[in-house]
């Protein structure tokens, strides 16, 4: 009988590792000098944000400013930002500055499942007239696409985004948010 409880508890153990609430994704991300430039230009490495979404509707809509806050992000994203628990954040990760002929590196996250795009915003303290601190990415692009940091953007390359996609409009910001971490 003791045998047939270890079965059964190995069996249980089995299942519950199967239904766990994340999945596993991998992005391919470089930094390209210059590099969220201070005022002494200098490069510096920038933290960078992702959003697991159900929609990205309403981070397409967001500001830059929206974003940055993760209160105000937990308002504007509302059901669309996809939380295991209701008090997680989205995971962060640092991208350096590097010359164009280094190799991108590989970003591993652990990410909710249900999720089909990843917002991804770059927290430079200030932005080029253009304005392209932050993108969507769609899961299924994962593992095809590398993300670029250079200048105070992110682009992407690769995947199954059309060409219109990978450079969206501006979104409205202010050039220098007052008052955020990392602002010279």
């Amino acid at each position: 009988m003791g045998i047939n409880r270890i079965v059964v508890v190995l069996a249980m153990l089995i299942v519950i590792a199967g239904c766990s609430a994340t999945q596993r994704v991998d992005l391919t991300v470089r930094g390209v000098a210059p590099l969220n430039r201070n005022a002494k230009g200098e490069d510096n490495s920038v933290k960078v944000r992702v959003f697991p979404l159900r929609a990205d509707a309403r981070f397409r809509s967001a500001t830059f400013e929206s974003l940055w806050q993760l209160a105000s992000a937990r308002e504007v994203l509302g059901p669309d930002w996809v939380r295991v628990a209701a008090n997680d954040d989205p995971p962060e990760f640092i991208v350096y500055p590097a010359t164009a002929d280094q190799p991108a590196v590989e970003v591993r996250l652990e990410i909710p499942k249900g999720v089909k795009h990843l917002g991804i915003v770059a927290l430079y303290p200030r932005s080029d007239a253009r304005d392209l601190r932050s993108l969507v990415l769609p899961i299924d692009d994962t593992g095809k696409a590398v993300l670029t940091f250079t200048g105070y953007a992110v682009s992407v390359r690769g995947g199954s985004m059309p060409e219109a996609a990978r450079d969206p409009a501006p979104k409205p910001a202010a050039s220098e948010p007052a008052g955020k971490p990392g602002a010279r």
